[in-house]
């Protein structure tokens, strides 16, 4: 049985539709056409409850139970975009009432993966393993012209820091095969050029590596930070710039202070950023959340599927452009806009509705479920500072909240 009728049937049995909406929901999710099956005028907040889960069977081949875990998450991440293409495309001819009931279905599922699977635990040290577990440290110091600072792990999560020494420190923990290990220690490399360090491993096929990482708390331009199959955090790091890459696992910045450019790229799987500082900041995922809390920027652009993205407790400070877009998501923007500050809006979504604290000179395009508003607060020509907010979702509304 599919995902989306499995969700329906949740639906019923917890009362929040009935035998007939039910009934045309099922309809709707086996027609091949276009044509719309209901229309309804009214709206609910009633929301659907659906978990799925995934089991992840983990052996003595380690190599393979990484590849299968990634190839396992690829596929739920191609299901989940199809899911969510599919059931919005089917969705959007049911009119409002049962639309709103179909809001978060696939976030509601990837809060239970997200919830329910430590991805981070693929790395950990089994005894009964025919790996074994090793550790390699490295001290490296740090020359006053560098510049750039690259990390690699592979399979195995990123926690980066700073701290008050003038080396960079790295603790490797490794996984891999004894004779492997033997013949090719030490697994990691460091490239020192002019003015950049590079930590990597060695290319190695069966192989985890996770680091722990400490870099002088002075500034330094641009560091980069990447994995796969595990999760990355970040905090209390001073740069220029920012990278932070992996896939099937989240990303977390805490306390960051970036002057130029902070991008993070994941998959399946959140990222949140809490009580940093930056110039602009791009997050991009799919099928998981986007969460930004307490944060002062000039720009922020975050994009991800089947699910919402939060802003909460901006510092319009500096603040000129908040770009958010999503499917199958609720887009909130929380916290107070000070009155000073001129707002250009535009916003559009479909099956769901468009909520502002504005006073607004706008105007508003409703084409059968799809709904567009876009205009500027009544204030704004008359303002010293302005700021553009830009969203767009499918199936969910968008609100902002003071």
């Amino acid at each position: 049985m599919s995902d989306e009728k499995l969700m329906i049937l949740k639906l019923l049995e917890e009362g929040k539709i009935s035998k007939e909406e039910a009934l045309k929901l099922l309809q709707a999710l086996e027609s091949d056409s276009d044509e719309s099956t209901a229309n309804y005028s009214y709206t609910s907040n009633n929301k659907g409850k659906k978990h799925k889960k995934i089991h992840i069977h983990l052996d003595d081949d380690l190599e393979g139970s990484f590849e299968n875990f990634g190839e396992k998450m690829d596929d739920f991440g191609r299901r989940m975009e199809d899911f969510g293409e599919r059931f919005g495309e089917k969705m959007s001819h049911l009119g409002v009432r049962l639309a709103e009931k179909s809001m978060g279905f696939a976030e509601k599922i990837l809060d239970f993966v997200e919830e329910n699977i430590d991805v981070d635990s693929l790395s950990k040290y089994d005894s009964n393993s025919n790996y074994e577990k090793y550790e390699e440290v490295y001290n490296v110091e740090a020359p006053d012209n560098f510049s750039f600072l690259n990390f690699m792990a592979k399979n195995g999560k990123i926690y980066l820091s700073s701290w008050e020494e003038d080396t960079i420190s790295v603790k490797a923990s490794i996984r891999t095969l004894s004779k492997e290990y033997e013949s090719r220690k030490p697994i990691m490399q460091v490239k020192k050029e002019s003015s950049s360090i590079s930590f990597f491993p060695k290319d190695i096929e069966k192989l985890m590596v996770e680091l722990e990482v400490f870099v002088p708390s002075k500034h330094i331009d641009t560091i980069k930070v990447h994995t796969n199959n595990a999760s990355i955090y970040v905090e209390d790091i001073k740069c220029n710039n920012l990278g932070c890459s992996t896939k099937n696992a989240s990303i977390v910045l805490n306390n960051v202070n970036v002057n130029e450019e902070t991008s993070c790229s994941t998959t399946n799987a959140r990222i949140m950023c809490n009580s940093i500082i930056a110039n602009h900041v791009l997050a991009v995922t799919k099928n998981a959340k986007v969460i930004l809390d307490n944060a002062k920027l000039r720009g922020i652009e975050t994009i991800t599927t089947n699910s919402k993205i939060v802003v909460n407790n901006l510092i319009y400070d500096n603040l000129e452009l908040i770009h958010l877009k999503t499917s199958n998501g609720k887009i909130e923007i929380n916290g107070p806009i000070p009155p000073s500050i001129g707002v250009n809006f535009e916003a559009a979504t479909t099956n769901g509705s468009i909520k502002t604290p504005f006073n607004m000179i706008y105007k508003e395009k409703i084409v059968g479920s799809n709904t567009k508003l876009s205009g500027k607060t009544s204030n704004y020509e008359s303002c010293d500072k302005v700021i553009s907010i830009k969203a767009y979702t499918t199936n969910d509304n968008i609100v902002i909240t003071n």
